[in-house]
């Protein structure tokens, strides 16, 4: 079992004691989509889960998106305090100009390559700490 996952059942139980309800929803959801990414594919290690909060995270964004623009701020609102958790999980996101420096010396390094070779070297290197969105414009810049 990965640190990640030991780290949500900790966290579960004191949730619970705490009657912390919200918290505990969203930290039974997130080890509920790791045992299904389990049953799929074996064990997941720390990177594997991280990848799966972040997709959820992407996804409840995208949800607030339509919420806000059916007016639904109470929906807003709740996603948001979910995504906060969520992110307490995750590990923080490189900023632009690391980013970028990473970009330069991938770039330089594989000064033939393609666009899709060159994104999928930088995202090999820093894993779930960058967003792959921010990734592929850095590469287009420098082109």
């Amino acid at each position: 079992m990965s640190t990640l996952q030991l780290k949500l059942q900790d966290d579960m139980k004191t949730a619970l004691r705490a009657h912390d309800s919200v918290r505990l929803g969203v930290i039974r959801f997130a080890l509920s989509l790791i045992k299904n990414a389990e049953i799929d594919g074996g064990p997941q290690s720390d990177d594997q889960i991280v990848s799966l909060l972040s997709k959820e995270v992407k996804k409840m964004s995208e949800a607030t998106e339509q919420f806000a623009v059916a007016g639904r701020d109470e929906l807003v609102k709740e996603e948001l305090v979910k995504i906060d958790i969520l992110k307490s999980y995750l590990p923080e996101k490189m900023d632009e100009s690391e980013l970028r420096a990473i970009v330069t010396t991938v770039r330089e390094s594989m000064p033939d390559a393609q666009i899709g070779q060159i994104i999928g070297a930088v995202m090999k290197q820093v894993g779930s700490k960058a967003d792959g969105g921010m990734v592929s414009k850095l590469v287009r810049e420098l082109l």
